[in-house]
C-alpha cells in the first residue's frame, strides 16, 4: 500500500510519516480528525473541487490545522477547533456550532488565498 501510495502516514495532528506498523488495523480504529472534516465542509460548499490526488483532504486538513485558531482560542484553552466547533449527535452526525460557522468562514477565506495555490482542487 505504501509503495502505491495508498495510506496516509500522517497522525490527526498532522505529525509524521509514522510507520506503518502505527496504523489501525481496522477503519473503525481510525482517529476521528476535525480538521479532515473541515475540509470535507469547505469542499461541499465549493471552497475547492473535487479532485482524483490521492488524500488531498488530508492535505486541506494540514493546510487547516496550521491556520485556523487564533491566539484568543488558544489562550480560552481551546487546542483544536474541536473543542468547541462540532456537536456530534446519537446517530454520530457532525453539526456546527455559531463557533463552528466562523470557522467555515475563515477557511473559506483561506482556500481562496495565496496560501493554498498549489493544493488539490485550489480554485483561487
Amino acid at each position: 500500500m505504501y509503495e502505491r501510495n495508498w495510506v496516509c502516514l500522517y497522525a490527526r495532528d498532522g505529525g509524521g510519516p509514522q510507520p506503518p506498523k502505527r496504523l489501525p488495523k481496522i477503519i473503525e480504529n481510525m482517529q476521528y480528525d476535525a480538521y479532515r472534516s473541515l475540509a470535507w465542509i469547505v469542499r461541499s460548499k465549493q471552497g475547492y473541487i473535487k479532485n482524483t490526488v490521492l488524500f488531498s483532504e488530508f492535505k486541506w486538513a494540514d493546510f487547516f490545522r496550521k491556520r485556523v485558531l487564533e491566539d484568543k482560542d488558544v489562550l480560552a484553552g481551546k487546542s483544536s477547533f474541536d473543542d468547541f466547533a462540532f456537536t456530534v449527535d446519537e446517530e454520530g452526525r457532525l453539526h456546527l456550532t455559531a463557533d463552528g460557522e466562523e470557522v467555515v468562514e475563515q477557511a473559506m477565506s483561506l482556500v481562496r488565498s495565496s496560501e493554498a495555490r498549489g493544493l488539490p482542487g485550489y480554485i483561487g
